[in-house]
């Protein structure tokens, strides 16, 4: 949510970042607010994003990148950094940094709960361009239940996505 006091931050952090002096500024989110406070106000050279939800957001780029809408944003986030920085790389696939506590508590949750089969689905999202709706998770849902009855299914989130889980667990 956009307030002063966003504003503010957003503008302190500008300043942070042009102290760095960084050549490259990638924003994946396509943001109006990123691209012009954390690249283009910070005095990042080359400043890129992607094309596709704001048109705007060009004013403040040296770069703009429209993605294949059809591929998955994890792809189309990788076809952006390549195109952007002229490179060609091919891991696309996202890694989960966790540490021995984070370990420790998945093993006991899963001990716990005698899983030993099981498959998570985690359906929010922050970005409404991105939400596969609650009606397609429900499928889903229904699909593996059908076609693996001895998986158990875990419905994840965190408390933003209260209400997507609730109604999925039902």
């Amino acid at each position: 949510k956009y307030s002063f006091k966003t504003f503010l931050n957003s503008l302190k952090m500008s300043f942070i970042i042009k102290r760095k002096k960084f050549d490259y500024g990638i924003d994946l989110r396509g943001s109006i607010m990123n691209s012009l406070f954390l690249l283009y106000l910070a005095g990042i050279k080359e400043r890129i994003s992607r094309s596709d939800w704001h048109k705007e957001i060009s004013l403040f780029l040296t770069k703009t990148i429209k993605p294949n809408p059809k591929e998955h944003i994890i792809k189309q986030n990788l076809d952006i950094i390549n195109k952007g920085l002229n490179i060609n790389s091919k891991n696309f696939w996202p890694e989960i940094i966790t540490d021995e506590k984070d370990k420790k508590n998945a093993n006991n949750f899963i001990k716990k709960n005698n899983l030993k089969k099981y498959i998570c689905i985690f359906p929010g999202t922050n970005n409404i361009l991105q939400n596969w709706g609650i009606k397609n998770f429900d499928l889903l849902v229904k699909y593996i239940n059908k076609k693996y009855p001895n998986y158990k299914i875990l419905i994840i989130g965190g408390s933003e996505d209260e209400k997507e889980v609730y109604e999925l667990s039902k």
